[in-house]
């Protein structure tokens, strides 16, 4: 009798345990507010739908494009998405297919619960190199012209967009040569190119000038070994030394990667500040 007792405890036991393994299961699974997410994207003229990954434990949707091209409406995508309530991002309703938003910023997606009234918060980041933090440079050679030498300038416009700090945007320069540079990194598959303008320009609040250079930093997968060299040089007091600023850099709407735009080392008030006419500027070319 005793042992038909403790068997009875034994499996009444088991099943407790089992009814309450799953209530704490079903009381840890994340409601799904939004069960579905895409976003069209256009890209060399092509419309693309890219779907979004979900995860509800941690109230992401992350969208990753197939390909870094430039993303021509970046700034008015529309998503198509499933979801149990109303969707708002900040004070305005989404509706699916219809509304447009701007995604170089993450956004914040609230869904309003119809049964309870509770809300949930996604945050949608769409990763491409226009999401950066970086300042992006667009340039677009004339009739989409490629860069063969280090000799020819090609015609192009200039943009630089700097989300972080609007104050270094620079609108369209339209008239800006773009040739090759360098020595034997011309070699490499990343090129570094030369930029002359037409009229002198600032960039970045640096001095004004014509020409600027856009290191392509190959071999050097830290991208900084030439701004840690040049902040050294500084520091130390050097009369001239480069200033440096990394960038995204788009050509003729193809991700080129991470660049570093710096000044031309040249006689200028703002660089090499030397007496064009007394002074020397010399370049060693050890190779």
């Amino acid at each position: 009798m005793k042992i038909n007792n403790l068997l009875f405890l034994f499996f009444y036991l088991l099943v407790a345990n089992a009814c309450t393994s799953s209530a704490e299961e079903e009381a840890i699974i994340p409601k799904k507010n939004i069960s579905d997410y895409r976003l069209t994207l256009i890209q060399n003229g092509v419309s693309r739908t890219i779907y979004g990954m979900i995860n509800e434990s941690t109230s992401t949707i992350i969208l990753k494009p197939s390909s870094n091209d430039w993303i021509e409406n970046m700034d008015s995508a529309i998503a198509i998405f499933t979801s149990k309530g109303r969707v708002l991002v900040g004070n305005v309703e989404q509706m699916s297919g219809k509304t447009p938003n701007d995604f170089k910023q993450p956004i914040i997606y609230t869904v309003i619960d119809d049964d309870d009234n509770t809300t949930h918060d996604y945050t949608v980041t769409l990763a491409s190199p226009q999401t950066s933090d970086l300042p992006i440079i667009i340039i677009d050679t004339k009739g989409g012209a490629g860069i063969y030498d280090k000799v020819n300038y090609v015609e192009s416009t200039f943009r630089l967009v700097d989300t972080a700090n609007p104050d270094n945007n620079v609108e369209p320069l339209e008239k800006t040569g773009i040739r090759g540079r360098g020595n034997s990194t011309w070699n490499y598959p990343k090129k570094p190119y030369r930029l002359k303008f037409d009229k002198k320009t600032s960039l970045f609040g640096l001095g004004a000038a014509k020409s600027w250079v856009l290191l392509a930093n190959y071999q050097d997968p830290t991208f900084i070994t030439n701004t840690v060299a040049l902040e050294l040089g500084s520091r130390i007091g050097f009369a001239f030394t480069n200033h440096t600023n990394h960038v995204e850099l788009f050509l003729n709407k193809k991700y080129q990667g991470s660049y570093v735009l710096t000044e031309q080392v040249q006689v200028n008030e703002h660089r090499v500040n030397i007496s064009e006419k007394e002074g020397f500027l010399v370049e060693f070319d050890d190779n």
